[in-house]
């Protein structure tokens, strides 16, 4: 559990031990595990139930990856509605849909806008990324690893703030956005992935997300892994405690992003930054100026918001963040580890 002492954002499935050891200001989401997630159910009844067990939860995710297209996604939007206002007077923020990768639809988009995504306050997406031998920048896709993009887009940024709720290596097709689902049963260690090529991704694709910052979390797939997903190669409880770095109050900045009565807010941009973005081109760039210019600063590989940050000469560039430690050591072994080839 040391991991969620110092994660600024954790996501719990059934049971509350990490929720409760979360640090002060860190962003808590619960979700129950529910076998049979029963779309037929009123979504107030369902919510009442989960609002039960699910302190000191600031956020509840009733049901994910399911309901996800046609019919059942226009079930799944009127649940949520059943539900929002239970979670709300509760005190709660409600997330929505826990999207699996690939997901949601195109087409689908449209509709969901027009019904205020179900009027949900946080949009759950799942992001996955599979490719290998090509260049890093080439593993993060819009049909998967980036798919939140394309709702960005598509939407018009008329979106809530979006957590992804799960990301890692799976085996995923990218390309024909018909058969992008992923397919589930190859983490990174059946995957010829090692440990230190592994975080190197975490952290290319956590300066991938710093540059959209209506993404308010991410959580690493997974920790405390069950027997059939540790078989599966899914087990990240080696990697917890440089992925659950320095600390940042999370939930400050997701009720400053999204107000369940006057809906989404612009936030400023940083000082120093260009609509929200920064100059982090590639990994390899950010590490060849880390080691150059000595810069100072931490990366906040976490189990909830990858906020990539750095100081020069002590001054804030990203003032979104904290900023913590040195990376310099860090940055070496991930310059090391980009410069091994990865096996096709």
């Amino acid at each position: 559990m040391d991991w969620a002492r110092s994660a600024s954002a954790v996501k719990q499935v059934n049971g509350t031990g990490a929720l409760s050891v979360a640090r002060n200001g860190a962003a808590r989401m619960y979700r129950p595990y529910i076998e049979n997630e029963d779309l037929t159910r009123n979504g107030g009844d369902v919510a009442r139930e989960v609002l039960a067990q699910c302190e000191p939860a600031d956020i509840v995710l009733l049901y994910e990856e399911m309901g996800q297209t046609g019919d059942p996604l226009r079930r799944h939007t009127q649940f949520l509605k059943e539900a929002a206002p239970v979670v709300h007077a509760a005190g709660k923020l409600l997330a929505g849909y826990g999207f699996s990768t690939s997901f949601p639809r195109e087409a689908d988009i449209s509709y969901l806008v027009s019904e205020n995504w179900g009027d949900c306050d946080i949009l759950v997406m799942n992001e996955y990324w599979g490719l290998k031998g090509v260049p890093l920048e080439q593993r993060f896709t819009p049909y998967n690893a980036l798919k939140h993009r394309v709702v960005h887009e598509l939407s018009n940024g008329k979106h809530p703030p979006i957590w992804i709720g799960e990301c890692g290596r799976d085996y995923v097709r990218d390309g024909d956005p018909n058969v992008n689902e992923g397919i589930v049963g190859k983490g990174y260690e059946l995957d010829d992935i090692s440990d230190t090529q592994m975080v190197v991704e975490f952290m290319f694709y956590e300066f991938l997300l710093q540059q959209d910052d209506y993404v308010v979390a991410a959580n690493a797939f997974t920790v405390g892994a069950t027997p059939d997903w540790q078989a599966k190669g899914f087990d990240l409880d080696k990697l917890a405690h440089r992925l659950a770095l320095p600390f940042t109050p999370q939930m400050e900045y997701i009720r400053f992003l999204y107000n369940p009565v006057s809906g989404p807010v612009v936030p400023p941009t940083p000082p120093g930054i260009s609509n929200g973005g920064n100059h982090m081109a590639t990994l390899k760039q950010v590490l060849d100026d880390i080691e150059a210019k000595g810069l100072a600063g931490q990366i906040t590989l976490n189990a909830g918001k990858k906020a990539a940050s750095y100081t020069e000469q002590g001054t804030q560039v990203d003032a979104t963040f904290s900023l913590f430690g040195d990376i310099v050591n860090l940055a070496r072994e991930a310059k090391k580890a980009l410069e091994t080839p990865i096996p096709v």
